[in-house]
């Protein structure tokens, strides 16, 4: 768009011998053109029509110009265009010259320069070599503009790549934690005590959370398969409240040095088929957050199901 901009900037500058011009552009699906720009003839007017289909036989003639590239194209213009632009004159032009823009790249659009003729003035080679150089300047101002735009968007593109993997890893941070906080309950207690050793629901809390965390470092290594889109759940029948009454069972030494309540309601269920550690994910960091914002109190833990639905509800 500002390649377009600037180039309609530069033609109004010399309304003698290009009393108007117009730009047309090719739709991404090849079956129309576009007005992208004009200088001394307003959009709308009968020669410059918002778009032009290439099938069709009204109008410019832009189809044969982008399929015959040829380097310059005189065209007669009828009376039925109305009351064309004079320029610079007293008198309307009587032609007009069609010109190719060539597209930049594989993903640039050609086009074609359309200027109305100075009717005083003989098309001699100056005169055309004047319209082949105006016509490079505008398609090489197109295509510095689409580089910028291009660049603009890989920057954006990049930047929000950086802003994915930062939110990746604050998650997983966040994961990392919640087994972490439930080890270390255990194992300060454990380091107070004359004993200074695990046993019992303490010792099981601390392996099973340390499995947690190896599972989490498989996950990290596993983050190309994410971004691969490979990743997939891997569905098996579960006692699902049984698997979630463990987990959140594993949150009663944090709940009890903290002097918060928990409890824990899950209804017998039938089989139910779910991503074991998806599920689990799940429940610890719903747990988990209502655990850390609840200062007073209970953390409640419910698992019921309705119909042909499972839900699960914590309530800090």
């Amino acid at each position: 768009m500002g390649g377009r901009l600037r180039a309609q900037r530069a033609l109004a500058t010399d309304a003698k011998d290009l009393p108007f011009a117009l730009i047309y552009v090719v739709d991404a699906d090849r079956q129309r053109m576009q007005l992208a720009g004009t200088t001394g003839i307003a959009p709308g007017h009968a020669a410059a029509p918002e778009t032009i289909a290439l099938t069709g036989e009204h109008g410019w003639p832009l189809a044969g110009e982008l399929r015959e590239h040829e380097t310059c194209r005189l065209v007669e213009l009828p009376p039925d265009l109305g009351d064309l632009p004079t320029g610079a004159w007293q008198r309307p032009p009587a032609r007009a010259a069609m010109l190719s823009i060539s597209p930049s790249g594989e993903t640039g659009r050609a086009g074609v320069l359309i200027v109305g003729l100075n009717p005083f003035r003989l098309f001699d080679d100056d005169y055309r070599g004047f319209l082949h150089l105006v016509a490079g300047q505008i398609s090489a101002s197109i295509a510095n503009a689409q580089a910028y735009e291009e660049e603009k968007r890989r920057a954006e593109a990049l930047a929000e790549l950086d802003r994915a993997k930062t939110t990746f890893f604050s998650n997983v941070s966040h994961e990392f934690r919640t087994p972490l906080t439930l080890m270390l309950g255990p194992l300060e207690d454990a380091l107070a005590s004359g004993k200074r050793s695990l046993s019992g629901a303490d010792l099981e809390t601390a392996y099973r959370n340390a499995v947690r965390l190896l599972k989490l470092v498989n996950a990290l290594l596993d983050f190309s398969r994410m971004e691969a889109g490979r990743l997939r759940a891997r569905f098996e029948p579960t006692d699902l409240a049984l698997l979630t009454r463990d987990l959140a069972g594993s949150f009663e030494s944090a709940c009890a040095t903290a002097g918060l309540a928990l409890r824990i309601a899950c209804e017998p269920l039938g089989p139910a088929f779910v991503d074991r550690d998806m599920w689990e994910k799940i429940v610890l960091n719903l747990v988990s957050n209502a655990f850390k914002h609840t200062f007073e109190g209970r953390v409640s833990v419910s698992l019921r199901q309705k119909e042909n639905l499972y839900e699960l509800e914590v309530r800090d």
